[in-house]
C-alpha cells in the first residue's frame, strides 16, 4: 500500500512539473506574440487630444467576412475592444451589414451550381466556396439552402455518419485507447488516454516532433505495475 502510494504522488509530482513546464512554452509564445503582432498605426491630427488609430474601414470588414468577433479584431489591431466598436459606430458598420443580400432562390441557384462541380459537398465545403466566390452568409441558411437543393443527398451523409465506439470492459487498464489530441500539437504536446475514466490520466509530454509510441511506452512501464483495482 505505501509502495502504490509513493509511487501515485512521484507520478502527480511528474505531471505537476509537466504541466508547469507547458504553462511556461504558452507564456513564451504569448510574450512573443504581443512582442510581434501587428500595431495600428497612430494618426497626428495637430488637435488637442490624444493621437488617432488609424483604422480603415476596410480593415474591419476584411475581419467580419472571416468571422472575427469584436475582440479578436481588438486584439488583431493591438487596440482596445471599445476603439474597435466605435470605429464600427463611425463607419456605419454591423455584423448584419457584412452578410450578402442574396435571397434564398439566389441563394439555391448558387448552391445548386456548387453541387454540379462538387457532387459530393457538404455544408462545410459548400460554405468554403460561397466566401471564395466573396458570398458571406450564415451557416444556418446554407444549410437550409442544402436541404431544398439536395434533400437526398443530406440524408445519405447522415447515414454515413460514423456512430460513436463504446467500451465494455472487465475493468481499468483492461483496454487502452490512444487518442493523439491532434489540437495540442500546435503547442508540441502529446498524451494518451485510456478509456476507462477511474484511471489516472497519463501526464503530459512537451516535446518537438514526439511521437505516439514516445508517450505509449513510458506510460506502460509506468502503469504495468501498479495493482488493477
Amino acid at each position: 500500500m505505501a509502495d502504490e502510494l509513493l509511487v501515485r504522488l512521484r507520478n502527480l509530482n511528474d505531471l505537476f512539473l509537466s504541466v508547469t513546464s507547458i504553462l511556461s512554452r504558452l507564456a513564451t509564445c504569448e510574450n512573443l506574440l504581443y512582442s510581434s503582432g501587428y500595431n495600428a498605426p497612430v494618426h497626428l491630427s495637430g488637435r488637442p487630444g490624444g493621437p488617432q488609430l488609424d483604422i480603415n474601414r476596410e480593415q474591419l470588414e476584411y475581419f467580419l467576412f472571416y468571422d472575427l468577433g469584436v475582440q479578436d479584431i481588438a486584439d488583431a489591431l493591438s487596440v482596445s475592444k471599445s476603439t474597435v466598436q466605435r470605429r464600427f459606430r463611425e463607419y456605419g458598420i454591423s455584423v448584419s451589414s457584412a452578410m450578402s443580400q442574396q435571397t434564398d432562390d439566389q441563394l439555391d441557384d448558387i448552391v445548386r451550381k456548387i453541387k454540379n462541380d462538387f457532387p459530393n459537398a457538404g455544408y462545410r465545403r459548400v460554405d468554403s466556396q460561397l466566401r471564395y466566390q466573396g458570398i458571406k452568409v450564415p451557416k444556418s441558411r446554407v444549410r437550409e439552402s442544402l436541404q431544398r437543393v439536395d434533400p437526398e443527398g443530406v440524408a445519405q451523409r447522415w447515414l454515413a455518419l460514423m456512430p460513436r465506439c463504446t467500451y465494455n470492459v472487465p475493468g481499468p487498464l483492461y483496454l487502452w485507447d490512444i487518442d493523439g489530441n491532434h489540437k495540442l500539437i500546435r503547442f508540441d504536446i502529446s498524451s494518451i488516454i485510456t478509456c476507462i475514466i477511474r484511471t489516472h490520466p497519463f501526464p503530459l509530454i512537451a516535446a518537438k516532433r514526439t511521437k505516439n509510441g514516445t508517450v505509449f511506452e513510458p506510460a506502460v512501464m509506468q502503469w504495468v505495475s501498479l495493482p488493477h483495482t
